[in-house]
């Protein structure tokens, strides 16, 4: 049976240069082409111990979001208890101080994705964020960072 993937997302408020603080972690994160705005994105991809990939953003003006955030991580694998980890290892090793954010309930405020009785259609927003990657809209670059 294939498991599905669990996915764990972050934001914070970090008014510096993002790509300064993942020298700090053990791997090395690549500059993500993509083409989100006004965003500079960041991956990990690793298949050890499992398979996992990291993202992690942060607007170039660093305009802080109507969401309350600047710079945006989520981690992907098919456990929730590596993507913890990943997470507190990120954490300790950045010092950014990242915290919970209703990623899905956000882009569907803001796209205005309702359902009858005017609930969030959290499926619809997952299924764009998918669509996206899938479409080549967040594509991978060798990156500057070494």
């Amino acid at each position: 049976m294939t498991r599905l993937p669990e996915t764990l997302v972050r934001g914070a408020i970090y008014n510096e240069d993002i790509e300064k603080v993942l020298y700090n972690f053990d791997e090395r994160f690549e500059r993500l082409d993509s083409m989100l705005g006004n965003t500079i994105p960041f991956g990990l991809y690793s298949r050890v111990p499992e398979p996992y990939f990291i993202l992690i953003s942060q607007q170039k003006d660093r305009w802080v979001s109507e969401f309350g955030y600047n710079v945006l991580l989520s981690i992907t694998s098919e456990s929730s208890e590596l993507n913890e980890n990943l997470f507190n290892k990120l954490k300790e090793r950045t010092k950014l101080d990242l915290y919970n954010v209703p990623f899905l309930e956000s882009l569907a405020k803001k796209k205005n994705y309702l359902l009858k009785g005017s609930k969030l259609d959290i499926d619809r927003a997952a299924r764009d964020v998918l669509r996206d990657w899938q479409r080549g809209k967040i594509v991978l670059k060798k990156s500057e960072i070494n």
